[in-house]
């Protein structure tokens, strides 16, 4: 779940190492300038939003007292206005100041499209996220196919200032799908050779009621794709080391024991990430979660302040049903949310797989 979660995770993917919450991942607004036809985020506002002083309020609880490994701005779209990317911003300034660089220190990471970041490099240059995930999904005849007309045309020199400029990594976020999986190894070759990206994290479409049918990957994909496709990566002409992440949970309980079976997934452990590294210097890694780790290790929180488990982010229009609650109604607390959270489900089934 981490892909639609919290991107790349910086290459940070968790094991049962401690008994805490280690991502965050927030909806700082619900709109974009982009149709995606993979996006399941699409809804409207179904509660007040949070006002700045009401997210500070709970940046300082979260940084202080819960200390997560990651806090994620995961959409919908964090640069499609000012008001959103000022609450970034003054969340990684009260993150630096509660957190010391010597002590355990929350990374702040944020998913974009990429196609409006340009309004912000001013500041970005000044104090900017610890990562950041350009979400890309496909060549450029694709990845307008799914975005949208000439997306990718302003994209491109978004994604060469990233490149020169940008003091933190930045990650490609790419969702296989059924219009783009047989294309991988051209989609990573084109995207190292012609702008230095080495870092890419693949998630798996999922479809919605409101989303694409078209782009679901078939069983015969999935075959195609661990039979054919991704052996080919082995044979990249690469310039740089790279490092490509594949994303597996619970809810794909069936593609992991297909990724298993062809001897990419670990066949075993509840929470696990292998790797496989070719001698061209690419380094796979398969992440895969078989257990439930919403409300205990992932939690997302939505622009009103709903406060779900990571597994209930695809279903938007429940959020209000499906939300432990809304922030305000604990005192903005997370120490309390987080508590009453794991009230709410049966941690010790969780911890038997572990």
């Amino acid at each position: 779940m981490s892909n639609l979660m919290a991107g790349s995770l910086n290459n940070n993917f968790q094991r049962l190492e401690d008994d805490r919450l280690e991502v965050i991942s927030i909806l700082i607004n619900n709109a974009c300038n982009l149709h995606c036809r993979h996006c399941y985020l699409q809804t409207h506002a179904q509660d007040e939003y949070l006002t700045h002083d009401q997210w500070m309020t709970f940046f300082s609880t979260l940084f202080a007292d819960i200390q997560p490994k990651i806090l994620c701005f995961a959409g919908k779209e964090v640069f499609v206005n000012k008001e959103s990317v000022h609450i970034l911003l003054d969340a990684i300034s009260l993150r630096n100041k509660l957190q010391p660089p010597d002590k355990r220190r929350t990374e702040i990471g944020v998913i974009t499209n990429g196609t409006l970041i340009h309004k912000y490099f001013d500041l970005l240059e000044n104090i900017s996220p610890d990562y950041l995930d350009v979400s890309i999904d496909g060549l450029p005849d694709t990845h307008d196919a799914i975005r949208g007309k000439e997306t990718f045309k302003k994209l491109e020199p978004n994604l060469n200032w990233l490149t020169n400029s940008f003091p933190g990594p930045v990650w490609v976020t790419h969702t296989l799908c059924a219009e783009n999986y047989r294309s991988l190894p051209d989609f990573l070759s084109f995207y190292s050779q012609n702008h230095h990206m080495n870092k890419f994290s693949i998630g798996f479409y999922k479809q919605t009621n409101l989303s694409d049918s078209h782009l679901k990957l078939s069983e015969f994909d999935i075959s195609e794709l661990t039979d054919v496709v991704i052996p080919k990566l082995a044979h990249l002409q690469l310039t740089q080391p790279m490092d490509i992440i594949f994303e597996m949970d619970c809810t794909q309980a069936d593609l992991i024991e297909h990724f298993a079976k062809a001897g990419f997934a670990h066949p075993v452990d509840a929470i696990a990430s292998n790797v496989i590294r070719y001698e061209n210097g690419l380094t796979l890694h398969f992440n895969t979660t078989r257990v439930p780790t919403g409300l205990w290790r992932s939690v997302r929180v939505t622009p009103e302040g709903f406060w779900l488990a990571g597994e209930d982010l695809i279903e938007v229009h429940q959020y209000r049903e499906n939300a432990i609650g809304k922030l305000d109604e604990y005192g903005f607390d997370t120490v309390k949310f987080y508590q009453a959270g794991l009230k709410s489900i049966k941690k010790e089934k969780i911890l038997f797989y572990a």
